[in-house]
């Protein structure tokens, strides 16, 4: 469950560094340099990386659910 935490970290912190190298090409580039950017495939990786991190989400807290409905956690308790 860690490494998945760690993973779901790691994802989210890339997906901000994509969203800031967008924003700096929006604020020097403009518009257009920008659709540009997202047309070579910077869009597609972040729309990658938001699903994969939703997944993993979506995944650790149906089993802390699971794990708290078979009393194995307390439901203010982490993992």
């Amino acid at each position: 469950m860690r490494a998945l935490a760690i993973l779901e970290a790691v994802l989210i912190l890339w997906i901000i560094l994509l969203l800031g190298s967008l924003m700096g090409t929006f604020m020097s580039e403009g518009l257009i340099a920008l659709v540009f950017k997202l047309a070579e495939g910077e869009g597609v990786g972040l729309t990658l990386l938001l699903i994969f991190a939703t997944i993993i989400d979506m995944w650790r807290d149906k089993k802390r659910d699971r794990l708290i409905q078979k009393g194995k956690l307390e439901p203010n308790q982490l993992f």
